[in-house]
């Protein structure tokens, strides 16, 4: 009978063990699983640091085109002034080629 308390008190031993085996392996397991929850994390941070920066570039070449776009329209305006300041001289200078003959027949018949 000692010998039987004995046995079962060694299974008993044994099933304890085990136990303490499947406790660390769970608590080994959870850690892992803890660690891939942080690695998904950092790759989901990563992933929206990327789509910021896409973001931002996306920004800065729009602020890009929108100063060539600004630069031609000035260009644009300069060459118009330019135009119509051509425009005045040549109505001018048109008068005088009027006006100078005008004031001498004026002037001599006087």
């Amino acid at each position: 009978r000692v010998r039987e308390s004995s046995r079962e008190f060694e299974r008993i031993r044994e099933s304890l063990r085990e136990l303490e085996r499947v406790r660390e392996s769970s608590s080994v397991f959870e850690s892992v699983r803890e660690s891939s929850r942080e690695f998904e994390r950092a790759r989901e941070s990563s992933r929206e640091s990327s789509r910021e920066s896409e973001r931002e570039f996306e920004k800065f070449e729009r602020i890009r085109e929108n100063s060539r776009e600004l630069e031609s329209s000035r260009e644009f305006e300069r060459v118009r002034e330019s135009s119509r300041e051509f425009q005045r001289v040549r109505e001018s200078s048109r008068g005088l080629s009027v006006g100078i003959p005008l004031a001498a027949m004026t002037l001599g018949k006087g």
